[in-house]
Formats: structure tokens, C-alpha cells, sequence
């Protein structure tokens, strides 16, 4: 088929709407509006259900990947570093989990895909009440005080708990979290801890 068929366009249109749908959900919550019932999340979210179902097919996170094809006990079989001793807190935020019944990604209030990635990797996963929380998406942008106080109890609360770092999977909440909170944890993208215990840390820097 030519690069610029209608299915090609259309596939571009869908994967740019997943990555839409994904972001702007914590994004809109002026005068108290619920960011999951606004009018453009909604429509991406009907457009990329109405795309699923013209392709028949199932979109994965790569931490579903992990879980589901790959396997967590396959996963630790390959660890060649384990992140022994390392207590890691899980940061979830709004990405991975909202809105529940549509993304179904886990269970959106006791998820455990990253706690389970974290053993898997040989650290100690550390459960703590803010991992759920938003960090204030594109708020950081305009209420950058209100993003600060949002960033600072989720570190907080994390410390509190006996967290020695985060992990996310949402590069936003990685940018705020290391760029609004104290800063006092380091916060790192849940791939680069894949690597260091798969032992391709080293190969990547090179």
C-alpha cells in the first residue's frame, strides 16, 4: 500500500490519539472539573475505541509486555545485576491508571505491576499512600506552586515510608517530580532500572 493510504494516516491519527488520550486526562482542573469527563477526553477516548475495533488491536504498555508476555518470573530469571537493598517506591500518578474501566491497566486504587516489577528486579518495593496521586501534569506549566505542593508530598510521602528513590513510567511526572519537589529522592524512568539489572546499562552508555 502507498505511505500515505487512508489505514496509514488513520493507524497515525490513532497513535497519536493514544498518546493524547493519555496525557491530557490530568490536565484540565479549573473550577473543579473532573479531567476524566471533559469533552475532548472523552472524544479521544470514543475515537480510540472506534480505532480498536477497525484494527482489532490491542494496545500494550511495555510494562503489560513484562507482566503478561513476557512474565515477571522470566523477567527476574534474566537479572544479572538484582537491585539488592534498594528500597524503591512505585510512582503510578494518573497515566497508567485513569480512567480505570477504559485504560484496565490494573487495579486504578491498589495497582501492584510496578511492586511486582521492582521484586523482579531484586529490590524491595515500598507501598506508600501517594503513589496514586497526580504530580500536576501540565499544571507545572502555569500553577507552578500548586505543581510543587503536589510534587512535594508525593516525595514526602514516599520518604516517609522508607523509599531510598522513585520509579515512573510517565516521562511528565519524572520532569516534575525532579523539577518541582525537593529533590531530596531521585526519580528515575522505570527502563533505566531494567537496564542496570539486565546488565545493558554499561553497553548503552558506551
Amino acid at each position: 500500500k502507498p505511505i500515505f493510504s487512508g489505514h496509514f494516516i488513520l493507524k497515525c491519527i490513532y497513535d497519536a490519539t493514544l498518546s493524547l488520550r493519555r496525557i491530557y486526562f490530568p490536565v484540565n482542573y479549573k473550577n473543579g472539573s473532573n479531567p476524566r469527563r471533559t469533552a475532548p477526553a472523552l472524544i479521544l477516548t470514543l475515537f480510540s475505541r472506534l480505532i480498536d475495533k477497525i484494527y482489532k488491536m490491542i494496545t500494550l504498555h511495555y510494562l503489560e509486555v513484562l507482566r503478561d508476555k513476557v512474565g515477571f518470573d522470566k523477567l527476574k530469571e534474566k537479572v544479572v545485576n538484582p537491585l539488592t537493598g534498594k528500597k524503591i517506591g512505585a510512582y503510578y500518578g494518573c497515566l497508567l491508571l485513569r480512567p480505570g474501566k477504559i485504560m484496565a491497566f490494573d487495579d486504578p486504587e491498589n495497582p501492584t505491576i510496578m511492586e511486582d516489577f521492582i521484586r523482579a528486579l531484586g529490590a524491595e518495593p515500598v507501598i506508600y499512600p501517594y503513589r496514586n496521586e497526580c504530580c500536576g501534569g501540565y499544571i507545572s506549566l502555569k500553577e507552578k506552586d500548586m505543581s510543587q505542593n503536589m510534587c512535594q508530598k508525593i516525595e514526602d510521602s514516599a520518604k516517609g515510608f522508607g523509599a531510598d528513590m522513585l520509579i515512573t513510567a510517565c516521562p511528565l511526572c519524572k520532569y516534575n517530580l525532579n523539577k518541582n519537589a525537593s529533590s531530596e529522592l531521585p526519580v528515575y524512568y522505570f527502563t533505566e532500572l531494567l537496564a542496570e539489572a539486565l546488565g545493558v546499562k554499561e553497553e548503552v552508555a558506551k
